[in-house]
């Protein structure tokens, strides 16, 4: 998956990644919605992996692990990072 594939305005994603407490989550989101907020965290998400994404199904801010996404869908066309599934089979 190239940079260009993943940057679909508009378009809603869905994944399966490995939370911090070591559990499966699938996750609706999308990257285009923006905050009214003051938008400021106390560190840095890209610096701990971390993605800050509009989850589709809690109508809420969620956080995702880029290192633990096993699974992406994007315009239907699904991708698999085999080294994030094999945490979650030896868990």
């Amino acid at each position: 998956m190239t940079t260009t594939e993943a940057k679909t305005k508009g378009h809603q994603y869905v994944a399966r990644f490995i939370k911090q407490d070591k559990t499966s989550r699938l996750i609706r989101f999308r990257t285009d919605v923006v905050s009214e907020g003051d938008g400021k965290l106390a560190y840095s998400p890209t610096e701990k992996g971390l993605k800050l994404v509009w989850d589709s199904d809690a109508r809420g801010w969620r956080m995702i692990n880029v290192y633990t996404v096993y699974e992406l869908t994007i315009k239907g066309k699904t991708y698999l990072n085999d080294n994030a599934k094999q945490q979650l089979i030896n868990l």
